[in-house]
């Protein structure tokens, strides 16, 4: 004979199963549909033509674009000027300081027109031989 509890087991594990079955179909179906509906936005986006731009469109992308290069052009040569203002203007002021305090004397011009250089005596030391 059998158990009345254990039969209405069975009938709720097929019950149980059925359910379980008709969950997965309507999962199946969501996950169809979602793939049709993506597949059909895919499609239908690739096959718009693209508009062309005017050329007042063109320009203006054109300006847009230079203006922003033009910005960090700019910035990138301030920062240069800096930096190199640094570097290179006190050894240039350094040196026009120093011609202007050893300037020479202009060469002295003979009457067989050879030219006379005084001697040179920035040097400090003569060398002698």
């Amino acid at each position: 004979m059998l158990n009345p509890g254990a039969a209405k087991l069975r009938y709720a594990l097929r019950k149980t199963k059925f359910a379980l079955l008709l969950v997965r179909m309507h999962l199946f179906r969501i996950v169809i549909a979602a793939l049709i509906f993506f597949a059909a936005l895919i499609l239908s986006s690739c096959s718009k033509q693209e508009r062309p731009l005017t050329p007042e469109q063109i320009q203006a992308k054109a300006d847009s674009i230079f203006r922003i290069k033009l910005k960090k052009l700019q910035q990138e040569a301030k920062e240069d000027l800096e930096r190199r203002m640094a570097i290179e203007v006190k050894p240039k002021a350094d040196s026009i300081r120093n011609v202007k305090n050893n300037i020479a004397e202009p060469p002295e011009i003979r009457a067989d027109g050879i030219e006379e250089r005084p001697a040179d005596t920035s040097l400090g030391e003569v060398i002698e031989n």
